[in-house]
């Protein structure tokens, strides 16, 4: 393959992995509102059921869920597609 075949497919590969992104902006905003309507829920159930203790542990334990869907897994998500995009390149020039 050419160069510039070689850079064409890449630009396709780069103009999906962004068309992509667009609809996990939506997942995302989805993902906040399901986080709170979990946080609501624990207010919910300490007052009937359990302590306080136990919704401040549970929230915070929702909180770091969050924080690692938002940060840690992002990264982790963005090295792979690194990964994949360098054996796909790879693969293309050998």
């Amino acid at each position: 393959m050419s160069k510039r075949t070689i850079i064409r497919v890449l630009d396709v590969c780069s103009a999906s992995v962004r068309k992509s992104l667009q609809g996990l902006d939506n997942f995302s905003t989805q993902g906040t509102k399901a986080f709170e309507f979990l946080c609501e829920t624990v207010d919910r159930i300490a007052d009937q059921v359990k302590s306080e203790a136990w919704a401040k542990e549970t929230k915070q334990a929702l909180r770091s869920a969050k924080q690692y869907l938002r940060a840690d897994y992002k990264v982790m998500l963005r090295n792979s597609l690194i990964r994949t995009n360098k054996r796909a390149h790879k693969g293309v020039s050998t």
